[in-house]
């Protein structure tokens, strides 16, 4: 029992570290959990706003995975929205959707939207 606990703590803790390059004088201005719907699949991971990129690292077991990174130059808008099962039928209004310039949509499921979607426009507005 006391091997499946360490084996369960040593997994948690490994998910916890950043694996994306950035640069050394960036600084993460907000992160936290999230998932990425692309199709039909949720991502797991964890966002990131640094202070020229919004980035997300999958995280676990997924068919997808990878990091996306967004620049924030290319952002039109950010908006709270519905997180939608099977990419179609809205389920949880818990969505942060990035709207690009070039017409391209993300969706991320996250605790917040709200907080985020504010801390997306206030580092847009910043720089």
């Amino acid at each position: 029992m006391k091997k499946i606990v360490a084996i369960a703590i040593l997994l948690l803790l490994i998910g916890q570290t950043v694996n994306f390059a950035f640069s050394s004088n960036e600084i993460i201005r907000r992160q936290g959990a999230a998932s990425l719907q692309k199709n039909l699949e949720h991502i797991a991971g964890k966002l990131y706003l640094m202070e020229t990129n919004l980035v997300f690292e999958s995280r676990g077991i997924n068919i997808q995975s990878g990091t996306t990174t967004i620049s924030l130059n290319d952002i039109a808008t950010a908006e709270t929205g519905w997180s939608k099962l099977l990419g179609l039928i809205p389920a949880v209004p818990n969505a942060l959707k990035i709207t690009m310039k070039d017409g391209k949509v993300y969706r991320f499921a996250c605790w917040w939207p709200s907080r985020w979607k504010d801390a997306i426009e206030e580092q847009i507005k910043s720089k």
